[in-house]
């Protein structure tokens, strides 16, 4: 069970998000960027997916998450207003974000397929 620091990181971290999208800065610096948490990669995966037990419900929000960060993704919908002195940080991060999706899908995937 999700403990309730989880589910409020959580919270607010699907505001972020929602908030970076409906408000896109013109010039967007690493600080800007909607992460989940400070720490790994894998920390910000465990933050976006926390609060969610039932197997279909993480499918459905990994295919969200892989949607968001992926670098493809990513880069087509925010790239152009990218700070060029971030760029190369946000890049990083971005592409740290989906692999550690890519590696969670792949890692639960044969679980999921089972329920």
């Amino acid at each position: 069970m999700p403990s309730k620091a989880d589910e409020e990181a959580r919270h607010i971290y699907d505001k972020k998000v929602g908030s970076f999208i409906e408000n896109t800065p013109s010039t967007i610096r690493y600080a800007d960027v909607p992460w989940p948490c400070d720490g790994t990669a894998e920390d910000m995966v465990a933050v976006m997916l926390s609060g969610e037990e039932e197997q279909n419900v993480i499918r459905k929000r990994i295919k969200e998450l892989a949607l968001f960060w992926h670098p493809d993704k990513f880069f087509l919908r925010f790239g152009d207003n990218l700070s060029s002195q971030d760029r190369e940080l946000i890049t990083d991060a971005v592409l740290d974000i989906s692999k550690q999706i890519s590696a969670f899908w792949k890692g639960n995937d044969s679980e999921m397929q089972c329920t």
